[in-house]
């Protein structure tokens, strides 16, 4: 029993002397207050996408009559490379695999950037993604809006 109590009184004592400095720490005894930086709050646009991403992207698709039964869908799963001219422009080089059918993918595509930093990406056959820009546009999440797609995508600049 003694030996809980000194164990108690032991933490009481450490977390006192860590608020104590983490006071003396900052001034006013305060924790600073975080701010937005002005090149946060700027708007996108297409050339806030420039340069080349590292894509990965996995999810089902169904060639049947949508909204289908799980047992409709094939399991879709691929990675690869997308470059951004910053003018609206894109290649991609991808390798996909539709139910481990494996196929290398090239081609040429269009996007499109809004100043809330949403936008499109399109290519031909398959791929019409609605994009959410983050991280200054360090990352792209997005989703493919082809119906019988569900199927979410990752971009990274590389």
């Amino acid at each position: 029993m003694g030996n809980m109590k000194t164990k108690v009184v032991l933490a009481t004592l450490v977390a006192v002397a860590a608020m104590i400095g983490l006071g003396a720490a900052f001034p006013g005894g305060t924790v600073p207050k975080v701010h937005a930086q002005e090149e946060d709050l700027q708007a996108c646009s297409a050339k806030t996408l420039n340069g080349t991403y590292a894509l990965t992207f996995s999810g089902f698709s169904t060639r049947g009559p949508v909204p289908a039964a799980i047992n409709d869908f094939t399991p879709v799963a691929g990675g690869g490379l997308v470059t951004f001219d910053g003018n609206g422009n894109l290649s991609a080089s991808e390798t996909v695999s539709v139910g481990g059918l494996i196929s290398p993918v090239n081609v040429p595509g269009t996007y499109t950037v809004n100043s809330d930093c949403t936008g499109t990406f399109i290519t031909t056959p398959n791929a019409h993604l609605n994009l959410v820009i983050l991280r200054k546009g360090r990352e792209i999440q997005a989703v493919n809006t082809v119906s019988g797609n569900v199927i979410l995508d990752n971009f990274v600049k590389q």
